[in-house]
């Protein structure tokens, strides 16, 4: 027997699966990606069974009682499952058709269309009607068919997603079918698309297949914005389109993030414990592939001289419908958003560095500005100068970038251990009793500046802080 079939034993060993067996009167069935992981030497993260519909509900209880937790219906009529919170969380669905096999036949991808009986004593076989089994040694991502595609378009998308998940390859004849299909993908709900697209982003290596939607007519059609970015001309600090610069951005940035101490290896953990955060490897990625949307929109050239003035705010803007049409959470619109926004502000800063013009103030403002997305915009501006590699590009060198960064950052620890070492020098109360000032917002913009001019080192004690606020005041007031 091959070793990964003898593998398929071990779901013996999985208590809720071996009390499944034993309560069965009739067919149960392991379905879908545990078969696939277990077949792979895979870890499990959640089990999947398929019971006769008349059995779903009696069945479902009786295992839950038997595993001492509750059966959680979710769903209704046909689409009704019933979801046990084991240590490995059990779905127990409805069988679809009559056989197993007619159940298989409506699932996504060949890998995906597996099953093994629980209900018999004998060795375990797989029923694998679609060849799913070699699919898995050919590492290789199928469709069942072509129905199903047209069925479920979301589909096409998760044929990436496992394809990037798994490092398998999508079959040539699925991709013909992603590409004489990809139109159909807009009529599924944004809710929808916005898990799946997450999940995919977060996979380690999604750049090639990412190239590989846009050759098959998925990436724009699934993000139509993005098509006025192929062809349009840059600079001469680019060498591609905007299109090909952002798609060379994400394949640098997947590098980034793998590896960051090959970049700034004294910040290594700090990044790592950042990308650590739910999400935020996903979030980055999306705000690189939409980073220039704006750029075609600003595009001005003069004399041969190409220009992008303000693409940043229209690249905010344009990025609003895409986030509405995904449904995107408002802290996730917001972070993408505030990257996209600020993306050309470090290239900005290194500038002003090169010129000797950049003040503890700006680096402060900065710092304050980016908050907890600090790393985030630093490996964004590494990907993207790393995907810029035009005759201009020799006036900022990688290196240099890195010297400034290494000041940047060390200038901001400065000003964090200036306002961290002790409490703030004055709160809102004794601005307004000193000022004799009342409420207001006023109030948080002079302690703004206090705590701006403390971090920088202009202020150190209680009387220069409101010696300080006492003068802001008189300026905004035109008395200054």
């Amino acid at each position: 027997m091959a070793p990964e079939l003898k593998r398929l034993e071990t779901v013996r060993d999985i208590p809720s699966l071996a009390l499944a067996a034993e309560l069965a009167d009739g067919p149960v069935y392991l379905v879908g990606g545990p078969v696939r992981d277990i077949l792979l030497g895979r870890p499990l993260h959640d089990l999947d069974l398929a019971v006769p519909e008349p059995d779903l509900e009696p069945f479902s209880r009786a295992l839950a009682a038997r595993l001492g937790v509750p059966a959680v219906p979710l769903g209704r009529d046909k689409g009704r499952i019933f979801r046990l919170p084991t240590d490995t969380q059990l779905d127990i669905a409805p069988l679809w058709g009559e056989t197993i096999e007619a159940d298989l036949a409506r699932r996504d991808l060949t890998i995906n269309a597996m099953a093994l009986p629980l209900s018999t004593n004998g060795p375990m076989e797989l029923v694998d009607p679609f060849g799913g089994r070699a699919d898995l040694e050919a590492a290789r991502i199928r469709f069942v068919s072509e129905a199903n595609v047209i069925g479920d378009p979301l589909r096409m998308l998760r044929l990436f997603r496992l394809a990037a998940q798994l490092n398998f390859q999508p079959d040539p004849d699925s991709l013909a079918l992603v590409t004489r299909h990809a139109p159909k993908i807009q009529s599924i709900p944004g809710e929808r698309i916005h898990d799946e697209l997450l999940a995919f982003l977060s996979e380690p290596r999604i750049h090639p297949l990412v190239v590989l939607m846009h050759r098959q007519g998925l990436l724009t059609t699934l993000f139509p914005e993005l098509d006025p970015l192929d062809g349009c001309g840059q600079s001469d600090m680019h060498h591609l389109d905007v299109l090909g610069h952002t798609l060379l951005a994400l394949d640098r940035l997947e590098a980034l993030i793998a590896a960051p101490e090959t970049a700034l290896p004294e910040r290594a953990p700090d990044i790592r414990d950042h990308l650590a955060g739910p999400k935020t490897a996903a979030l980055i990625k999306m705000a690189i592939l939409f980073h220039d949307l704006g750029k075609p929109e600003a595009r001005t050239e003069t004399n041969g001289r190409v220009q992008f003035i303000g693409h940043e705010t229209a690249g905010v803007r344009l990025f609003g419908p895409v986030a509405q049409r995904l449904r995107l959470s408002v802290d996730e619109e917001n972070r993408v958003g505030s990257i996209i926004r600020m993306h050309m502000t470090l290239f900005q800063l290194e500038e002003s560095w090169r010129s000797d013009q950049l003040t503890p103030k700006g680096m402060y403002r900065f710092g304050r500005n980016a908050g907890d997305l600090l790393w985030s915009l630093l490996l964004h501006a590494l990907a993207d100068l790393d995907a810029s590699q035009g005759p201009k590009r020799r006036d900022r060198t990688r290196e240099g970038f890195l010297t400034f960064l290494h000041h940047l950052l060390g200038e901001l620890d400065r000003q964090k251990k200036n306002t961290a070492a002790a409490p703030r020098l004055l709160n809102g109360r004794d601005l307004m009793t000193e000022l004799d000032i009342g409420p207001s917002p006023v109030v948080g913009e002079l302690l703004d500046a206090v705590d701006e001019a403390r971090a920088t080192g202009r202020v150190t004690t209680r009387d220069e802080a409101l010696s300080l606020a006492w003068k802001e005041l008189r300026r905004r007031s035109g008395r200054g």
